[in-house]
């Protein structure tokens, strides 16, 4: 199978311009503490990145309010497109 990826000619000019997000799993082993799914955030700027653990997929839409809330005060500036 073949997969098309988008390419970008440079990088975006500031911290939280673009952010790429995925919810993923759940996994076919649970970590010890019994995370199943994971919320990955690549900021396309600076290229940091973050990972959340979840328990429950239901669980995404929340901690990626959480996550927004904080690197919104950690970079002083508000995300622009995800």
């Amino acid at each position: 199978m073949l997969f098309h990826f988008a390419i970008y000619d440079s990088c975006s000019a500031h911290v939280l311009d673009l952010v790429h997000a995925d919810v993923w799993g759940p996994s076919s082993v649970s970590s010890t503490a019994g995370f199943n799914y994971y919320i990955t955030s690549i900021d396309h700027s600076s290229i940091f990145t973050w990972i959340y653990h979840l328990k429950n997929k239901s669980d995404a839409l929340q901690m990626f309010k959480l996550f927004k809330v904080r690197v919104e005060n950690q970079f002083s500036t508000k995300s622009k497109k995800v």
